[in-house]
């Protein structure tokens, strides 16, 4: 734990990167080490993006599509979703509707898809989160994860 409290107190480069990776950010958030795209801060803003198209998201599942992704969410082109590339589309169709959600139909998971494609074409930028649980939504699957 002194280790972690020395964070960004002399250990240079690799020494902090290394850290932010070992760590989990339940225990860098208690010793004041800063958190990853996983931490608190960043919930909100996730929670407050699914909330203006399911004013009654819940913020448990919100958090357990969060910690799915995990890594995915830290680069910019991986936490969004573009509806406009194919393979982008069966990614999300093969992945978390058939893998993670347990769908068996291929044709029912596109249908889906296509049908969150619609309803946020508003946004240019579609955030994973939001586009996962609206997917986990249309399929009744919200209790399930």
């Amino acid at each position: 734990i002194d280790l972690i409290k020395g964070f960004g107190k002399g250990l240079a480069g690799w020494d902090e990167f290394y850290l932010l990776w070992l760590i989990p950010w339940r225990i860098r958030s208690k010793v004041g080490v800063p958190l990853g795209p996983e931490g608190e801060e960043f919930m909100s803003d996730y929670l407050a993006d699914v909330r203006r198209y399911d004013a009654g998201a819940d913020e448990a599942v919100v958090d357990k599509i969060v910690k799915h992704l995990g890594i995915a969410l830290r680069n910019r082109d991986s936490s969004l979703v573009s509806c406009s590339d194919p393979s982008e589309v069966e990614r999300v169709r093969d992945k978390w509707c058939v893998k993670k959600l347990g769908g068996t139909d291929t044709a029912k998971c596109d249908s889906i898809v296509a049908t969150v494609c619609e309803t946020m074409a508003a946004d240019r930028a579609k955030s994973r989160v939001t586009f996962y649980y609206l997917v986990a939504k249309h399929m009744g699957k919200l209790g399930d994860l």
